[in-house]
């Protein structure tokens, strides 16, 4: 069985149009693919109405792609409703490599998004970044990251706004999250550092400048193959407390809904969850997706609610009678 990164995100927002227009201007992505939700993608989230798709890219890129989805005259709930950066359940962001954050900085600013801070300078290892945490309407929020030091390699297809490369959660335990990931999806330890920012100051979280460096919190950044291209990022903060979204994290809901990963064998990764105790929140099935075809999908939820989706493309897939 092999998984990979998360090929696609799935954000459910209440004006489709609008959000295609941003990452088409100030993204500089591409429509993919757009078109009627399928009805059987309805009946799996218990709903009774239509509702409309598209899904968008970065030219170039064939991954990290984001799929939009607006239902019909449902008054869905947002996932993480005015939410606190650091607060838990669900997921927090979208990962982006820009060029000049500044820049997009100003452009989304004046579409109405904000930060939970300014731009932050920071610096992880012998890595230099300089990273702003926005959120937009829906509670969609993107991680803009520009590279500093070492300078950035691989991304000859980056012009405004990159593929998607990670996605971030904050959870209560993560000890618990990591081992779903590490011990039952195969996934590698890319990334890990424990600690607390070094010195009093302004943060990509938003917490106050006088705790920050006294509030220790924990990093761990997995991905199938060991390398960032649709990895996960789990922070755990320790001495915060707030509010739980996890109950909202459903895919009915505004937000960051989802995340799809491909898989080479369905019913091998369906047998390898039931072994460890894992529940099945939806499949396998057969169902369609544009612009896919027909796939075999099984959906799993993380002990904070994050969405995940594993899929197979039909051409390949083989299912469990």
């Amino acid at each position: 069985m092999k998984i990979g990164g998360f090929q696609e995100a799935v954000l459910h927002v209440s004006d489709l149009r609008h959000y295609q227009h941003f990452w088409q201007t100030i993204g500089g992505w591409r429509l993919l693919c757009a078109g009627s939700l399928e009805p059987q993608w309805q009946a799996i989230w218990g709903l009774n109405c239509g509702g409309r798709q598209a899904l968008l890219g970065n030219l170039g890129d064939s991954r990290g792609t984001v799929r939009l989805i607006q239902l019909d005259e449902i008054p869905a709930l947002q996932i993480r409703s005015d939410a606190q950066a650091w607060e838990v359940g669900g997921i927090l962001d979208l990962n982006i490599r820009v060029l000049d954050i500044a820049r997009k900085h100003r452009q989304m600013q004046r579409r109405g998004w904000r930060g939970s801070s300014n731009p932050v300078r920071w610096q992880w290892g012998q890595t230099e970044i300089i990273e702003w945490l926005g959120h937009g309407p829906d509670g969609v929020s993107l991680a803009l990251i520009e590279r500093i030091v070492p300078p950035l390699d691989g991304f000859a297809n980056l012009r405004e706004f990159s593929c998607l490369i990670n996605s971030t959660q904050i959870v209560t335990d993560l000890n618990v999250t990591r081992a779903l990931f590490e011990e039952v999806l195969d996934f590698k330890v890319v990334r890990h550092s424990i600690g607390s920012q070094q010195q009093p100051g302004e943060n990509v979280f938003g917490l106050p400048h006088s705790l920050i460096h006294a509030l220790p919190h924990e990093v761990i950044v997995l991905h199938p193959a060991g390398i960032i291209d649709g990895s996960i990022e789990l922070i755990g903060f320790k001495g915060l407390s707030g509010r739980d979204f996890s109950v909202r994290a459903r895919p009915a809901n505004l937000g960051i809904a989802a995340l799809r990963f491909p898989v080479d064998d369905i019913g091998a990764l369906e047998k390898r969850l039931k072994s460890h105790g894992t529940p099945i929140r939806h499949g396998p099935i057969r169902i369609p997706l544009i612009p896919y075809g027909e796939i075999c999908m099984l959906a799993i939820q993380t002990p904070d609610g994050a969405w995940l989706e594993f899929y197979q493309q039909m051409s390949t897939a083989g299912m469990q009678s």
